[in-house]
């Protein structure tokens, strides 16, 4: 007999297509290793790069203060010996001027005594 009534099979619905998650297109793609890589080496390189220029800078300050230096030590050694010279010069006409005064006291002593 044919029945009329249908029989009601549970029906299984098919899982929903796999629909991606709403994501933010800028902050994805830099996770991915194939972005991500060639960024970070860049930086790496730009940050290496900056830093030996930094040092070839920083190095060629060096040497031009060291110059300076060196020569300051030279204008500074020469005013030094020319004041020694001088000082030198004047302690020798000090002790003719008072080698003189003490030749003069003698003679006025044995002046005196006689």
């Amino acid at each position: 007999m044919a029945s009329s009534t249908t029989t009601t099979e549970p029906q299984v619905q098919a899982p929903p297509a796999a629909v991606p998650p709403a994501r933010d297109p800028w902050r994805r793609p830099w996770r991915e290793p194939a972005i991500a890589s060639p960024i970070i080496t860049a930086l790496v390189i730009a940050l290496v790069s900056v830093g030996v220029v930094g040092f070839q800078s920083l190095k060629g300050d060096i040497r031009d203060t060291e110059a300076r230096l060196t020569e300051e030590i030279r204008d500074t050694e020469v005013r030094l010996r020319e004041e020694i010279k001088a000082s030198e010069a004047r302690q020798r006409e000090d002790l003719r001027a008072l080698s003189d005064k003490l030749d003069r006291v003698l003679e006025s002593l044995l002046a005196a005594r006689s």
